[in-house]
């Protein structure tokens, strides 16, 4: 399902599993300062500095988990979160689909999608690439898990 990072500037959007990876991922990226739609519009997450009650341990907790779990949370959905963190593109639900299409013919994706996010991003804050860095974070993590 794709879902949307509820900020203060760029449409961003991106694919994920299901609400609790997007909720998860929104949570992570911007430490309270980003939400989360679904396509439908549907307040997935809220933002935490504005949501004055602070509902993220209700939501966690919604979804099996809690603040005190919130690592496990991490690791139970490793692999589906680099997968919705490297899909982070500066676009609208509308226009998802064809960008996609569009990226895709290109031989190195990854690069395509990086430039994209840069020549379209308005904001000082780079949130596609702190996605980026997440992916590489959460990738070397993942090993970390397998090792043990």
């Amino acid at each position: 399902m794709f879902y949307e990072v509820v900020n203060p500037s760029d449409k961003i959007t991106f694919e994920a599993d299901n609400d609790l990876v997007a909720g998860l991922m929104s949570l992570l990226l911007g430490d309270g300062r980003f939400g989360c739609i679904n396509q439908d519009e549907k307040l997935i997450l809220g933002i935490w500095l504005i949501d004055a009650e602070g509902n993220y341990n209700a939501w966690l907790e919604s979804h099996g988990y809690s603040l005190d779990s919130l690592q496990a949370a991490i690791d139970a959905n490793v692999d589906a979160l680099i997968r919705a963190f490297a899909s982070l593109l500066v676009c609208s639900f509308d226009k998802r689909t064809s960008l996609v299409a569009e990226l895709a013919d290109n031989d190195d994706i990854a690069e395509a999608c990086r430039t994209h996010n840069e020549k379209h991003r308005t904001s000082m804050n780079n949130i596609c690439g702190y996605g980026l860095e997440y992916v590489v974070s959460l990738r070397e993590h993942r090993e970390t898990l397998k090792n043990t």
